[in-house]
């Protein structure tokens, strides 16, 4: 089914459409790479959302793996033609907005996610993900947006995402992609990343740390005892963590917010 830069525009052509780059729609093409990097991901057997598939370039090797795929694609015209390109009763297409859905009750509470995320929404859709868990995730997303996965303490981009990320994931980056690799070309370098979900280790819900974080971050060139509101808890919380209170929450490691998140809600 995999469709070539000829097909993906005779497409287009007979419906009288453009891809709506308002929406991020850069279709990738190779579609070999796809399906290796599906192959590293190794998804386990559970259902795996799939945000935003276009026409399927990524569904197909994900439907290899035998698990079925739930697609939530935005555009109306994409979410037609999915099912008539891949009929399977192991996929599922939902047309709407991946941020206004429900995801657990797509997918179920156990699941993995997958999708060449579009630019312009990367951040809120990854920090829903972050969220929710997932067992596996296998992004595609701008270079600089795969950047904040991996940023370190004082790093420009270092913020929630890392430093989830570092506490409830393996991460590393499969490959850069070229603009050359999509159709139409983006103006933009992109990038396949692979998280891992950690098993064992007794973590909090993240929805709760990843708040903290944020709130923490929200303006880097205040002191942290300033960033968490000078109350009498928040310095008892420094200080069991053996913290100055006129440290900056952005040297921070994912482990020290974590073992300041912890402190605070004692």
């Amino acid at each position: 089914m995999a469709l070539g830069i000829n097909e993906l525009k005779a497409l287009f052509e007979a419906h009288g459409r453009r891809a709506n780059r308002a929406l991020g729609q850069n279709f990738f093409i190779d579609h070999a790479l796809l399906e290796q990097a599906v192959e590293t991901a190794a998804f386990a057997q559970m259902p795996i959302l799939e945000i935003g598939p276009g026409l399927g370039a990524l569904t197909e090797p994900l439907l290899n793996t035998g698990n079925a795929v739930t697609a939530v694609e935005k555009d109306a015209f994409l979410a037609e033609r999915l099912p008539e390109l891949l009929p399977t009763e192991r996929l599922t297409v939902v047309n709407g907005d991946i941020l206004k859905q429900d995801i657990p009750a797509l997918v179920g509470a156990e699941f993995s996610a997958a999708g060449n995320l579009p630019y312009y929404i990367t951040t809120p859709i990854v920090t829903m993900l972050l969220k929710l868990l997932p067992d596996t995730m296998l992004l595609m997303t701008q270079k600089e947006a795969a950047a904040r996965f991996f940023a370190r303490p004082g790093d420009r981009v270092y913020g929630p995402v890392a430093i989830l990320t570092a506490l409830y994931y393996d991460a590393k980056e499969l490959c850069e992609l070229d603009p050359a690799q999509y159709w139409p070309q983006p103006d933009v370098r992109s990038s396949v990343t692979l998280l891992k979900r950690k098993r064992g280790a007794a973590l909090p819900a993240p929805a709760g740390l990843l708040r903290f974080s944020d709130n923490a971050l929200a303006q880097r060139r205040k002191t942290l005892i300033n960033a968490l509101g000078k109350t009498e808890q928040a310095h008892a919380a420094l200080e069991a963590v053996g913290l100055s209170p006129a440290v900056r929450a952005e040297t921070l490691d994912p482990e020290t917010f974590l073992a300041l998140y912890t402190a605070m809600q004692g």
